[in-house]
């Protein structure tokens, strides 16, 4: 659906659903609706998210670091 950018065959049944109990139906899809806020909140800025992803990073890199310490030496033959 994201490589598509076409709505989830999901969300207009969820609005008929909405609009059969008389709850006002919503715009675009279901993660935007529901997701979007949580996953953006306003407070976060584009500093936050560059310094989030800087953390992301610098814990992936530890991580596969300990992971290619700690395995075990293949014999080639």
């Amino acid at each position: 659906m994201e490589v598509s950018h076409s709505i989830c065959p999901l969300t207009p049944l969820e609005n008929h659903l909405r609009d059969l109990a008389k709850e006002p139906p919503y715009g675009g899809g279901f993660l935007a609706h529901y997701l979007v806020r949580v996953l953006y909140p306003p407070a976060l800025t584009w500093r936050i998210q560059w310094l989030l992803a800087g953390l992301l990073l610098v814990l992936n890199l530890v991580a596969y670091a300990g992971y290619y310490r700690r395995r075990p030496q293949r014999a080639y033959s």
